[in-house]
């Protein structure tokens, strides 16, 4: 395990074996991280959310979250997870294995995507979206989860498998 001693991890995370993690990141507490994962500098992992009632944050073997990203507690990410620089991964997610997650992207839970998709950069993915397995989405794509905004209806947005 490599851990820079400029980050904070909290002695009550789960850390893997062959984890690294970066210089001014933070680890919190309600955090599991699989096995050769590797969380880059200025992250913060576990951010705490009153809305997922102790649900663990649980990042899988062998996954890599690039510099300066936030990824809140409560959601669950397959194995071999691959993100970009700046991402913001809110609460409630369940993603699947072998997913890409571009620079600057936002994916707002709860949502689920599936296996094998791609997220270019500069994705938005609004709150109930329901995201196929080998999807691909290119940069700058919005997903809204409001069908005729401003309004108080909330649709999340199914996209099918090989979309």
């Amino acid at each position: 395990m490599s851990i820079s001693n400029l980050s904070v991890v909290s002695d009550r995370a789960q850390i893997g074996k062959n984890v690294s993690i970066g210089p001014f990141s933070i680890i919190h507490e309600n955090v599991e991280l699989g096995e050769g994962t590797s969380i880059g500098s200025h992250c913060v992992i576990g951010c705490p959310s009153p809305n997922v009632e102790g649900r663990p944050l649980r990042i899988g073997a062998d996954s890599t979250v690039r510099s300066h990203s936030v990824v809140y507690e409560g959601s669950s990410l397959g194995p071999n997870l691959v993100t970009g620089h700046g991402i913001l991964l809110r609460e409630l997610c369940e993603i699947g294995r072998n997913v890409q997650i571009g620079s600057r992207s936002e994916i707002i839970g709860p949502c689920r995507i599936g296996d094998y998709t791609r997220l270019h950069s500069d994705i938005h993915i609004g709150e109930g979206a329901d995201i196929g397995r080998f999807v691909w989405l290119f940069p700058r794509i919005n997903i809204p989860n409001d069908p005729f905004p401003p309004s108080n209806k909330r649709d999340g947005v199914s996209i099918k498998d090989m979309a």
